[in-house]
């Protein structure tokens, strides 16, 4: 006998017929299952743009740093960049993170995506904001 994929150990047909909320807190739902629930559309595209706004804003660093300083200058800010870059593109996957930490022993709640993605977004603009810190006063 082969074993089941499914849960209660029925056929396709039985499984097909699990209400969609059961398929989800079963954590089985396959594919054909997210045609009548798609995920968000429009945050997956706010996300996107996020994304390549943050790409855009380090590329324009890294010409400025290259035109105004040189190639060594340019690739400090490069190394710079990588923590904010990832705080906003992998927000989740980083806040989800536990285990040992270098400062406080162990990190044992995780963190929303959020407020990686605000912590990976300040940390972008801080040079802005040093700039305009250093200028105003």
């Amino acid at each position: 006998m082969i074993p089941s994929l499914f849960p209660g150990g029925g056929d396709l047909k039985c499984f097909l017929a699990v209400p969609y909320e059961e398929k989800k807190a079963n954590r089985i739902v396959p594919a054909f299952a997210f045609r009548t629930a798609m995920p968000d559309l429009d945050l997956r595209v706010r996300i996107m743009i996020g994304r390549i706004i943050s790409v855009v804003v380090a590329i324009a660093y890294l010409l400025i740093a290259y035109f105004t300083m040189g190639g060594v200058f340019t690739f400090q800010m490069a190394m710079f960049l990588i923590l904010p870059l990832s705080c906003i593109w992998f927000s989740d996957l980083l806040g989800g993170y536990t285990g040992c930490s270098l400062m406080r022993g162990n990190i044992d709640r995780t963190t929303p995506g959020c407020f990686v993605a605000f912590g990976g977004w300040l940390l972008l603009f801080l040079p802005v904001i040093m700039l305009l810190i250093s200028f105003f006063s």
